[in-house]
């Protein structure tokens, strides 16, 4: 559905903020060449197509069952294996890609910052790098409760596949899954508040769509 597809440009934006911060900490001066304006253009549209045709697939390639009266419409319910492993091998993927490239910058931002101590590089740098390891923070925050909030449903969706289908078809299963999807939903709603609070840059931006 929609919030599945909202869900995962969400994770792969992520995904690509990731690797352009690990660029912007591991490799500077090769920065302004590599991360250019069409560039970045052309990775949104392509996550926002892939993602549009992978869940919109859905559709039409599905194991519904027209002549039953009563089925669940959920995804884990109703679509083919193929597209159940092809969805959640993305997730996973983006995920690991996501944890790896932050340690990374942690393990760079780590030796930058003896660099700077040991009075190794210039006031203009050192500048540049704590700048650079602060916004690189913030994003690693966003990343671990985007695990948060998406472990919840994911463990479920996965365990789903033992249960017989009258747990799946039982209310309070179902009540159980609406939940985990609400709070899924709900890392949406914390984003922009993490934003606010660790960046003055976002702060300003919203006080002056504000007075606009």
């Amino acid at each position: 559905g929609f919030s599945s597809l909202v869900c995962s440009v969400s994770l792969e934006t992520l995904l690509a903020i990731a690797v352009e911060r690990y660029i912007k900490i591991a490799h500077d001066l090769s920065y302004s060449k590599i991360i250019t304006k069409f560039r970045l253009i052309a990775i949104i549209i392509i996550i926002w197509t892939s993602n549009a045709v992978l869940h919109c697939s859905i559709f039409i390639w599905n194991n519904y069952d027209l002549t039953t009266i009563f089925q669940i419409c959920k995804p884990v319910n109703v679509a083919k294996t193929a597209y159940l492993i092809v969805a959640m091998s993305t997730i996973v993927v983006a995920m690991g890609i996501i944890a790896v490239l932050y340690v990374k910058m942690f393990l760079t931002a780590r030796k930058q910052r003896n660099e700077i101590v040991a009075g190794n590089v210039s006031n203009d740098a050192a500048c540049s790098t704590t700048r650079d390891t602060e916004s690189m923070k913030t994003m690693a925050l966003v990343n671990g409760l985007l695990y948060i909030f998406w472990a919840p449903l994911f463990t479920l969706v996965f365990a789903q596949w033992w249960f017989d289908d009258e747990t799946v078809h039982s209310s309070w299963f179902r009540h159980v899954y609406a939940s985990f999807e609400l709070f899924l939903v709900g890392n949406s709603f914390v984003n922009p508040i993490v934003y606010a609070i660790r960046s003055k840059d976002f702060k300003d931006s919203f006080k002056r769509l504000l007075r606009l």
